[in-house]
């Protein structure tokens, strides 16, 4: 079936439901039913999903084939499927699970990702990145990078633990972990003892989990 152009800005509805649609389709890879959009959007009316992916269609964010409504391969093309392998602290240094959580959906335009790099998501754990909007149950995304400069949000890895910091770089050649958490305090790391520190990645996009 061929595509149509992209016309029109979504309301606030078409956004929430299609938003709901590429969440559904890059963790389970399918299209949730109408039953599911409607109880999603908090809607008591099947028809108002109807009529809600009836705009989507006609805008071309959505496709028919037959009786089953596909993503457009414009929409498809604009998300990136993240692996999630763990869990980082925000908080004190905590051990990084390591393990297969499945996938995320994020928009391909909001990461920027650069080619070759490694990128995969973490489930935050902890309170010390809320000023920074980074909460308890979120996900980030990091990707990895040959070089980090100050004022960096990034995931980094110290005695075998992992936490999600603001990076410092002192003129001294410490290093400092900042909380984005007034009642938290920086952890400093000394200029002798920065060989141990490893830096998995800089922080992306932060999803956040409803």
């Amino acid at each position: 079936m061929a595509i149509r152009s992209l016309q029109g800005e979504l309301s606030s509805r078409q956004k929430e439901l299609l938003d709901y649609i590429e969440e559904v389709s890059g963790h389970e890879h399918r299209m949730p039913s109408y039953r599911e959009m409607a109880a999603a959007l908090k809607l008591s009316a099947v028809g108002s999903v109807q009529d809600l992916v009836g705009a989507l269609v006609e805008k071309g964010y959505l496709t028919r084939n037959g009786r089953h409504l596909l993503l457009s391969e414009r929409r498809q093309s604009a998300v990136t499927h993240v692996p999630v392998v763990g869990v980082v602290a925000a908080g004190s240094l905590s051990e990084a699970i390591e393990n297969n959580l499945g996938v995320t959906a994020f928009s391909s335009e909001l990461l920027k990702t650069q080619r070759g790099r490694t990128v995969f998501a973490l489930r935050v754990q902890g309170q010390s990145m809320v000023e920074a909007g980074i909460l308890a149950g979120d996900l980030v995304v990091v990707q990895s990078q040959e070089s980090y400069k100050s004022g960096d949000t990034v995931v980094v890895r110290y005695q075998e633990e992992a936490t999600v910091k603001e990076l410092y770089f002192q003129k001294n050649g410490d290093v400092v972990l900042r909380p984005r958490n007034s009642k938290m305090q920086d952890i400093v790391i000394a200029s002798k003892e920065t060989e141990s520190l490893e830096f998995l990645g800089k922080v992306l996009a932060v999803q956040r989990m409803l």
